[in-house]
């Protein structure tokens, strides 16, 4: 009989590429797995995505205001809701902090020989948007609880260190956030859509579209050329939305996200990807996001921030450029000396590391860590 894997997440499900690819793989490799996350206004309460069975809870609550209180109570009723619903899994993977109680909850209250898996996609604790009191809170929640998960997963070699010095446990296994090999035939997408000629060049940021990713002094750096020979893209959706959408410069192009099936058929139709983050964390500093895993599978020379992880990996496997930091002065200077360098070869040193971060290979060491517990 399959194991039944019950994948915890407490967003919609819609943009969720390395949840998705470790469902595909699960189900390819003998588990029945089915996603629990939150509904959504204009979305199924129950879908097939990708051949993988979806369940969204209807909060009673999800209109309530987003203060600090209210969003307790919503949080205590979606636990409520999935203890009634979903509580004869045997394996519970816990996607971030916020889900992890969930299984430990379920372990306790209803079958105390689950299996529990941590799946950290961030530096929990050292997150910019948490405060000093939410730190104290989650780190205690987290050093009680991790101690008992029968596998830790996350997203990069230097969370994982923190983890193994902060709780003194194994060292979690890394699972890099890449997407599945597959050569790319190079799409000329965000021109038709967008009307960005050919003469110009398309440097690209997907993702959370938040003033933390650097994106304001992207905005003003691309706003202030003096010509239109290159332009940028922001696609996908977040709190700078509405301001990136009514900038007037004929540099700036929006486009809203698109489903993980399609994201590489428009990050292909791009130039160069752009992931510029300042060091506001260390869940910043320590970040391999998925981003740069799929502008390397597009063929896209990079230009990223001089984090600790990311600007070394640019670095040393010639992919790009590393801005020296997030002023404007230094991205504008990034962006002139990246055209100065030799596209060809940048392109190609991206498409040969494809070929090694990929999913397949991430695959390898979720399966194996999978047929131990």
């Amino acid at each position: 009989m399959k194991k039944v894997v019950s994948i915890l997440v407490l967003n919609n499900f819609t943009h969720d590429n390395r949840v998705l690819n470790e469902n595909i793989s699960l189900t390819n490799n003998g588990y029945k797995t089915v996603v629990v996350a939150q509904y959504d206004k204009n979305l199924p309460l129950n879908e097939y995505i990708s051949g993988i069975e979806v369940f969204r809870l209807k909060l009673l609550t999800k209109s309530w205001p987003k203060n600090i209180f209210f969003k307790i109570i919503k949080y205590i009723e979606f636990i409520v809701r999935f203890l009634l619903q979903f509580n004869d899994a045997d394996i519970y993977h816990c996607n971030d902090l916020e889900s992890l109680p969930l299984g430990f909850l379920v372990k306790f209250l209803f079958n105390r020989n689950a299996i529990i898996v941590y799946d950290a996609h961030e530096y929990e604790i050292e997150q910019s948007v948490i405060n000093k009191y939410q730190r104290l809170l989650f780190h205690f929640l987290e050093g009680v609880l991790i101690k008992h998960a029968d596998l830790v997963i996350t997203v990069s070699n230097s969370i994982a260190q923190e983890y193994e010095r902060l709780y003194k446990i194994n060292k979690p296994k890394i699972v890099l956030n890449c997407p599945r090999y597959n050569p790319i035939v190079k799409k000329n997408l965000l021109r038709e859509e967008l009307g960005i000629r050919d003469d110009q060049k398309i440097f690209l940021y997907q993702g959370a579209l938040s003033a933390l990713r650097g994106l304001k002094e992207l905005l003003v750096c691309f706003s202030k050329m003096n010509d239109d020979k290159n332009v940028v893209v922001f696609m996908g959706y977040g709190p700078m939305e509405d301001e990136i959408k009514n900038c007037k410069s004929k540099n700036v192009f929006y486009h809203k996200a698109v489903s993980p099936q399609e994201l590489l058929d428009y990050t292909s139709s791009a130039d160069f990807g752009v992931f510029i983050c300042g060091n506001i964390c260390k869940n910043f500093y320590y970040c391999l996001p998925n981003k740069l895993f799929e502008y390397l599978h597009a063929g896209l020379p990079v230009i990223v921030s001089d984090l600790y992880e990311l600007g070394d990996f640019v670095r040393q496997n010639k992919v790009g450029l590393v801005s020296r930091d997030t002023s404007i002065s230094n991205i504008q200077k990034a962006i002139d000396d990246v055209l100065l360098l030799n596209y060809n070869d940048m392109s190609k040193n991206a498409l040969e590391l494809s070929k090694t971060f990929c999913w397949e290979n991430q695959e390898r060491v979720l399966i194996s860590e999978y047929s131990k517990l």
